[in-house]
Order: structure tokens, then C-alpha cells, then sequence
């Protein structure tokens, strides 16, 4: 797998144990300058005013309610797709995303997009037989990856008949590149693998060819945008 999965006897008795502690208590969000948000439950509310206990230390910290976002429970946790949490506030986002960083998984869905956390390393999720793994498979059959979103852009290309588009963008060292490179790592292989297997004249370009020419053309036109951007 390219990304690891918790077994599900662990999972759920990690869910149940959570799921206990959190069913006690009004869990919430509360912001933090320094760790952007951290854990708490609300002891008291009086007058739109919450009186939160810190998970972490005991500390109580008094916030406006409208400041405090809601938990979602423990059965959220490390949810593949952002779109399936309850409540969809951005403390929560945050906490999925470093939850499934911390496990190893640098990708997560948000519906249609998919979110991509730089890992600044080399990691083993681009193999050949990883590939194979999200070749002519449905989404929901793999762990989220940058190959799945590849593979749905080339099935509607060959279904639909239609030119496909995958915007790629974020900040400064976020690791557009790589993601780039990536998508035509796999479109290359699957289109060198499909042009193996169907028989055509000598004189027919080589499907992999039309990959590279697009992103070349895209090369041209994206460079002068971007310098343009960060003059």
C-alpha cells in the first residue's frame, strides 16, 4: 500500500477508547498563537463567554464561544477525505492533516481536490508497483494519491473524450514541481503500457509523446506567469 492503513482491530479499539473520553465532555478547538490550536472542553458558558480546560496541562483559558470551534469525534480522526468530517472548521482541518501527516500520509482528499503536504524527503510511494496499484482503480479503492488523481484525469480523457485539465498550485515550496512531476510519471507509464498492448502503424506517434509536448506547452505559458507573480 502507498500509504499505511491502521488495522482495523487497533483502529477500533483506539475509536472506542477515544470515543468514551469524548462523549463526557464538550470538546472544542481553542486557538493558540503557537500551535494555531489546541484542545480543550468547556467547563462553564456564561454570557457568550466559555470557560475551556486545556487537554494538555489543566490550564483554564476564558474565550468568547464564537472563538472556540467544535471536535469532531475520535472516529474522524485521520478521515481520508476532508469532506466527511462533521464539523468542517478549519482547527479540524488542520488537526486531520497533522494527524495523517504524523502516520505517514502526505495526501488527503477535500472532495475533488486533493491536498499534498511537502514532506521535504524521499518517500517509497511512487514505485512501479505502486502504479499498478491505482491503475484502472476507483478512488475509494486506494489510499488518497497525486497517481488516483492521474488516473481519473486519463479514464474521463479515454470515456468521456474530452480534454482533461489538473491544476496544480500552492505556495512557494510546497512542492508544485514534484507533484508535476509525478503526474507525468504516471501518466507516462500507463500510456507506454496501453500503446504496448494496441496494435498500431510504425508511423503513429507514441502516446507518451503527446505527454510530453502538453507539458511542455504548459512549461511556456506557466514560467513567465509565475516570474511575473513573484517579481
Amino acid at each position: 500500500m502507498s500509504t499505511p492503513r491502521m488495522s482495523q482491530n487497533a483502529e477500533a479499539a483506539r475509536v472506542a477508547a477515544l470515543q468514551a473520553e469524548f462523549n463526557e465532555k464538550k470538546w472544542v478547538w481553542v486557538p493558540d498563537e503557537r500551535d494555531g490550536y489546541l484542545a480543550g472542553w468547556v467547563a462553564k458558558e456564561e454570557n457568550e463567554v466559555g470557560e475551556v480546560v486545556m487537554a494538555a496541562g489543566g490550564d483554564i483559558r476564558r474565550l468568547p464561544l464564537y472563538a472556540l470551534s467544535k471536535m469532531n469525534p475520535p472516529k474522524f480522526d485521520r478521515v481520508e477525505d476532508i469532506a466527511d468530517l462533521t464539523f468542517l472548521n478549519e482547527a479540524s482541518v488542520v488537526h486531520n492533516l497533522r494527524l495523517r501527516y504524523g502516520s505517514g500520509a502526505i495526501y488527503t482528499y477535500s472532495g475533488l481536490f486533493l491536498v499534498a503536504i511537502n514532506p521535504y524527503q524521499s518517500l517509497p510511494l511512487y514505485s512501479d508497483s505502486i502504479i499498478q496499484q491505482y491503475r484502472s482503480r476507483r478512488r475509494d479503492e486506494n489510499p488518497p494519491h497525486i497517481f488516483a488523481i492521474a488516473e481519473r484525469a486519463w479514464v474521463n480523457m479515454g470515456e468521456e473524450r474530452e480534454n482533461q485539465s489538473i491544476l496544480i498550485t500552492g505556495e512557494s515550496g510546497a512542492g508544485k514541481t514534484e507533484s508535476t512531476k509525478k503526474v507525468i510519471q504516471y501518466l507516462a507509464a500507463i500510456a507506454a503500457d496501453a500503446h504496448s498492448h494496441t496494435p498500431s502503424p510504425s508511423h503513429f506517434p507514441h502516446p507518451v509523446a503527446f505527454i510530453i509536448i502538453f507539458f511542455r506547452r504548459h512549461h511556456a505559458i506557466y514560467w513567465p506567469a509565475r516570474k511575473e507573480f513573484h517579481s
